[in-house]
């Protein structure tokens, strides 16, 4: 990936466990509309990391998302610890989510807020499930949010 044709992409978030706002993402510039995604979205339903999307430029001049071109068969999660002060908790499903081969980053903005970028060649089921337990086991504790999934996947929620 050449940093050089990284820009920034707008998407509108109406609802999610950030509330509603504006997320940029960093994307690699494909052709004159079109972008491959770079990180893993935090608040943003139906894109992942490596799709391919359209975007046009705004009047402030920011690109805004327009349209998902291609799906790059990742999967993305999102989950949020609630009074987990030290983050121990947070930071002991990070580890079990990592050692399945996913990737995780958190939010610099919400305390114990993780979003989970699930590869192409890990099932997504696995990982729904995992979060499924943490759910039933610490009910008022954990929630999670499954933000694009293929249509094969089985919900959890």
């Amino acid at each position: 990936m050449n940093n050089d044709n990284l820009v920034k992409i707008g998407f509108h978030v109406e609802d999610s466990l950030l509330g509603s706002h504006t997320e940029t993402m960093f994307a690699e510039k494909l052709s004159e509309n079109e972008y491959e995604i770079r990180n893993i979205p935090f608040g943003v339903f139906g894109v992942s990391w490596g799709d391919i999307v359209s975007a046009t430029p705004a009047p402030d001049g920011l690109l805004m998302y327009d349209k998902t071109i291609k799906f790059s068969g990742h999967s993305t999660f999102r989950f949020k610890v609630f009074e987990d002060e030290k983050g121990d908790y947070t930071n002991s499903v990070i580890k079990r989510i990592n050692a399945l081969g996913c990737g995780t980053e958190t939010s610099g903005v919400v305390e114990n807020f993780v979003t989970i970028d699930v590869p192409s060649e890990v099932d997504p089921n696995m990982i729904g499930n995992l979060l499924a337990e943490e759910v039933k086991k610490n009910k008022d504790k954990f929630d999670f949010e499954e933000a694009s999934v293929p249509s094969s996947y089985k919900s959890n929620k």
